[in-house]
C-alpha cells in the first residue's frame, strides 16, 4: 500500500511524470481506475481510506513494492473529483 501525501516531494515528482507521460485513465468503479501508458500497457489503481489515512495500490512493479508511481498520480485527481461529487 502507498500512503497518499499531497504535500511531499514524491507526489510532486510523480505528478510531473504523469504530466510528461500523459497516460489515459479509465474509471472502472468508484475507487478503482485503469491507467494505460502510451505503449498500451494498463495498470489498475485502487484508493482506500483506513484509519484516517488515504492509501493507494497500483499493479505496476513500483506500486507493488510500495513506491508512489505516476499511475497513482494520474488517477488521483479524477478520484478526488468523483469523491467530492458523491458527497
Amino acid at each position: 500500500m502507498i500512503q497518499i501525501q499531497l504535500d511531499n516531494e514524491a507526489m510532486r515528482r510523480a505528478g510531473n511524470r504523469a504530466k510528461a507521460k500523459r497516460p489515459t485513465v479509465k474509471v472502472l468503479a468508484f475507487r478503482l481506475y485503469q491507467v494505460t501508458n502510451r505503449e498500451g500497457k494498463a495498470y489498475n489503481v485502487a484508493f482506500y481510506a483506513e484509519g484516517g489515512r488515504k492509501l493507494a495500490q497500483c499493479t505496476c512493479a513500483a506500486g507493488e513494492s510500495g513506491q508512489l508511481c505516476y499511475h497513482v498520480a494520474s488517477a488521483l485527481p479524477i478520484h478526488c473529483h468523483i469523491a467530492k461529487t458523491r458527497q
